[in-house]
């Protein structure tokens, strides 16, 4: 089955998002905190370029928190762990089979953990991180075959489920002279 294009929609979209932060040292700085908090707002306004036809425009906002702790087993070796919370607005109209909108998509939230362990050997020529995390993103828009009210097969746009995606990452930088850096 092929799904119909919907490229007569048009969206108008307006973001606004204020971030504040906050790093704090202790223990001569080799405990380090950091806590933040960004506030997001969107604006979306609708119109189908076919019909000309405006809808209401819909606004949709959040405050997501990040929290961090790092701390120095020694002045070349750190262990790091953090939280985050993502927000990402969902700029999509929901359809029914029949291509007429339903309804504003929710946002997309995430959650997302990262632990990991952070190097700075030979005077900083030879740095690293390992590290493992997850990040759990709800609200996700998926596109189902459906019948329109013709009986034609077409698709219907639902919001539902969540995607999740876990590991880890290793990365290693060289610096053996100045100016040149191997990653």
């Amino acid at each position: 089955a092929v799904i119909p294009p919907r490229s007569h929609f048009h969206d108008d979209v307006e973001m606004r998002a204020y971030f504040a932060g906050l790093t704090l040292g202790f223990f001569n700085d080799r405990l380090l905190s950091l806590s933040g908090l960004r506030h997001t707002v969107s604006k979306t306004t609708s119109s189908n370029v076919r019909t000309g036809a405006t809808f209401d425009p819909y606004e949709t906002s959040a405050n997501t928190p990040q929290v961090g702790l790092l701390y120095k087993l020694t002045d070349e070796i750190s262990v790091y762990g953090s939280y985050s919370e993502s927000f990402v607005p969902n700029n999509d109209d929901l359809l029914d089979p029949d291509g007429n909108i339903i309804g504003p998509a929710k946002p997309v939230v995430g959650k997302g953990y990262d632990l990991g362990l952070k190097t700075a050997l030979l005077n900083g020529k030879l740095s690293g991180t390992v590290s493992v995390y997850q990040i759990n993103n709800t609200g996700i828009i998926q596109t189902i075959a459906a019948f329109d009210s013709d009986g034609n097969t077409s698709g219907r746009s639902v919001q539902t489920g969540e995607q999740q995606s876990q590991g880890g990452e290793f990365d290693v930088v060289i610096s053996p002279v100045p100016h040149w850096q191997t990653y």
